[in-house]
């Protein structure tokens, strides 16, 4: 399943990432199914009050105030975003997991800076505790409304198919029986 952003939103992100370098930075990432529509950057409470950067902390005002946001934009929080700042291929470590596990968030995403040489970024949905890599789409915002238009013609032509096969079993069943 690919996970569709829009160009704008995707470079906030990594634009955030990039302005919080040394230091981790993340934020929420908001919308349905597979399609983010928001996103809520956060402040990294362990570097802010510890000094930390090689690990991200969320305030639990920042996390209230992400729902809220999605929640009165009719959105779901979907999952989170960071960075690792040193790493060159974006994986996540078994505190990422664990962390977007308690959360219930699905979709991780991580940008990996590589000492601002290179941006790469990852994009992966969580399927219990295990990380499940996807393919990131990023589109135009003018493009959103033909790929929401294209998803749910595809999504009325599978609930067709669907429907036919079951007339075409209950046909089977009607004639057998009177044959």
């Amino acid at each position: 399943m690919d996970i569709i952003i829009t160009r704008r939103h995707f470079g906030t992100i990594v634009n955030h990432c990039r302005d919080y370098y040394p230091a981790e930075a993340g934020g929420f990432l908001g919308g349905a199914e597979n399609l983010i529509l928001g996103i809520f950057p956060v402040p990294n409470f362990a570097f802010l009050y510890f000094k930390e950067k090689k690990q991200f902390g969320i305030g639990d005002q920042d996390n209230l105030r992400a729902n809220q946001f999605f929640a009165e934009h009719k959105m779901q929080v979907m999952g989170f975003y960071h960075s690792h700042p040193s790493a060159n291929f974006p994986q996540p470590s078994p505190h990422d997991i664990s962390a977007q596990s308690l959360r219930s968030l699905k979709i991780m995403m991580i940008i990996s800076l590589a000492e601002l040489k290179e941006t790469r970024v990852a994009t992966y949905l969580l399927a219990g505790q295990v990380p499940i890599e996807q393919n990131l789409k990023v589109i135009q915002e003018e493009d959103i409304n033909k790929y929401l238009l294209e998803r749910d013609v595809e999504r009325a032509k599978q609930q067709y198919l669907s429907e036919m096969k079951k007339l075409d079993a209950r046909v089977e069943e009607i004639l057998r029986k009177n044959l």
